[in-house]
């Protein structure tokens, strides 16, 4: 079972009250992870979305340039959701999530949020503004990232 007091630490709900974060938090199951543990594979279809309540997980992307292969790492910190877009469009997972070390992830089914988002409940529409700002977020840091390795590249002339 999820802490309601669990979720304060995940930056996006902050738009949510505290009863919100609580009736959110009876909606959502808590999955215990290993250490090497996968739990998004990209290309594969997830049915959850995810956010990160404690513990450490890595994100790796993998991309093939001039029939290079190539695989980008990356590190979730704690209060990251991911698996949004499945959950959303039901597009496959972009990357692949593994455990660092064990880790306690909070998890609501697309199921249950369509069910939210259809029962009138103000948190429906709140959880999606609070998944769509999380995306946002994500979408700031890579493009600064893509930004960086860009002026690297011309700074290097590579």
């Amino acid at each position: 079972m999820i802490h309601p007091r669990e979720l304060d630490n995940v930056s996006c709900l902050a738009m949510l009250s505290f009863e919100e974060r609580a009736a959110l938090a009876l909606r959502m199951i808590e999955i215990p992870v290993l250490p090497g543990q996968d739990i998004l594979r990209e290309g594969s279809p997830s049915s959850a979305a995810f956010v990160l309540l404690d513990g450490q997980l890595s994100v790796r992307k993998r991309l093939v340039v001039n029939e290079q292969p190539y695989e980008l790492p990356g590190i979730l910190p704690v209060g990251e959701w991911f698996g949004l877009v499945s959950v959303l469009d039901g597009a496959p997972a972009s990357a692949r999530v593994r455990a660092v070390t064990a880790a306690r992830l909070g998890a609501i089914g697309k199921e249950d949020f369509e069910a939210l988002l259809r029962s009138g409940d103000p948190v429906g529409p709140k959880l999606l503004r609070a998944w769509l700002s999380s995306i946002a977020d994500q979408l700031q840091r890579v493009n600064e990232s893509v930004l960086m390795l860009r002026l690297f590249l011309e700074q290097n002339k590579l």
